[in-house]
């Protein structure tokens, strides 16, 4: 039996029951049963003493305002430039996100806004599909739609997007959807798999169900065959292999004239209108496909430092003409080494080495993995990161050489990124 309402067996019925039981305290009228078994489903249908559901998701739903989000005008930066949007609907009816992480300058929007704004700007759209969008599914299609399919774009992700802020807040967003929005994914089309995938999906499994794994299908670039046997021509735009354009003739639907996107704006208007949830700023680029890109100068935050949680940070301090090596243990190939750091009052060197032996090393009798370069890390913190081909012992050098009256206080985040050795997931090339 599937734990759906309407397919369940006597004793998943049963533990349906005592968690209503449990939770009728906080329960509200529109729970209905779809409600509780979702969030059953999306713990494998065991039943804690203390259920998420109660000991956390009414909390939280109370810090984040999540019942009223719907009121809160996003941040500008984040309205224009935080890449996706809801488009058409797969042959199940349920409707589609367009996730492009490939293509946010994430680095730019961490210091552009505040990034709790980031996260509730995710809380927005997931209280909007459930608001909005899966009821006016549920009545085009006269049955009960509880879900949403994704495609995960993941042209042009790179290194860059390893950033340790970036990935931290990332992860974040998984927590948030896994933990308040159970069982919220239908199908996620994870295209355009790049060599770092392994790698990024060892980071982003821990955050996620089993239930949610399995929904994941991975179909690499030539993606465009295969994803139409999930979703109609008509419900995506050319881009993403389907035959949706704008008027002036953009494949990637962009503009607030699309068609599909007009069609759907017609029924949002009339919902919102006679809503007891008002939406002032309710706009259509809820309903189009935001391609994110370079975010300009105007919206960056003035004190950048002040963004940054030092708290996990290590320090040092590198002496005036002087130097300092950490050492990091690399035993499989393909593994990335990822670094941020920041200094007080001026430049740093920085550089990667490979020993090639076990002993301490001069900068010449190692190979070079990064350049040594001096940044300006005292005014935009320095991040980065490299993949790893051949174990062995790698040095992270901070130069100060060059100086020979100012020592250097470095603070640094380094760590070793294994690559995905359990092969879960295999990258469809078709």
């Amino acid at each position: 039996m599937s734990g759906h309402v309407g397919d369940m067996t006597t004793k998943q019925e049963a533990i349906l029951k005592t968690l209503k039981e449990n939770c009728k305290d906080i329960a509200k009228p529109d729970w209905d049963d779809y409600y509780w078994t979702r969030w059953l489903r999306g713990r494998s249908l065991h039943l804690y003493t203390n259920p998420p559901l109660k000991c956390g998701d009414v909390v939280w739903r109370k810090e984040w305002n999540a019942d009223n989000i719907l009121e809160w005008d996003p941040p500008e930066v984040v309205k224009k430039y935080y890449p996706g949007g809801y488009f058409g609907e797969d042959k199940q009816g349920f409707p589609i996100w367009i996730e492009i992480l490939g293509s946010i300058d994430l680095k730019a929007m961490y210091f552009s806004t505040v990034k709790k704004d980031i996260l509730r700007y995710k809380v927005y759209n997931a209280e909007y599909l459930f608001k909005y969008l899966l009821p006016e599914q549920c009545k085009k299609h006269g049955r009960k739609i509880e879900r949403c399919s994704v495609i995960f774009d993941m042209q042009s992700l790179g290194l860059k997007h390893l950033w340790k802020p970036a990935v931290d807040l990332l992860t974040e967003m998984l927590s948030i959807m896994e933990n308040h929005y159970p069982e919220t994914l239908g199908v996620c089309y994870a295209i355009n798999a790049p060599k770092l995938f392994p790698v990024m999906w060892n980071i982003a499994k821990p955050f996620l169900e089993e239930e949610t794994k399995r929904k994941i299908k991975i179909l690499g670039k030539k993606y465009k065959e295969e994803i139409l046997q999930y979703i109609d021509p008509d419900q995506l735009p050319v881009h993403w292999g389907g035959n949706c354009r704008d008027p002036d003739g953009n494949e990637y639907c962009q503009s607030k004239q699309s068609v599909t996107v007009a069609y759907f704006f017609c029924i949002i208007y009339i919902y919102v209108s006679e809503s007891q949830y008002p939406c002032p700023e309710l706009d259509l680029y809820y309903l189009v496909v935001c391609m994110g890109g370079k975010i300009p100068e105007k919206y960056r935050l003035k004190n950048i430092r002040e963004n940054i949680d030092l708290s996990n940070f290590e320090n040092c301090n590198v002496a005036r003409g002087s130097t300092v090596q950490l050492d990091y243990e690399v035993t499989e190939p393909e593994s990335t080494l990822r670094w941020q750091f920041l200094t007080e009052d001026n430049d740093i060197g920085f550089g990667v080495f490979k020993r090639t032996t076990d002993e301490r090393q001069k900068k010449g009798d190692m190979i070079e993995v990064v350049k040594s370069e001096r940044v300006d890390s005292h005014l935009i913190p320095e991040e980065g990161s490299v993949m790893i081909d051949e174990p062995g012992q790698y040095v992270v050098r901070f130069d100060n050489t060059y100086s020979w009256t100012v020592s250097k206080k470095v603070s640094y985040l380094i760590d070793v990124l294994p690559p995905d050795t359990e092969n879960e997931l295999q990258v469809t090339e078709l």
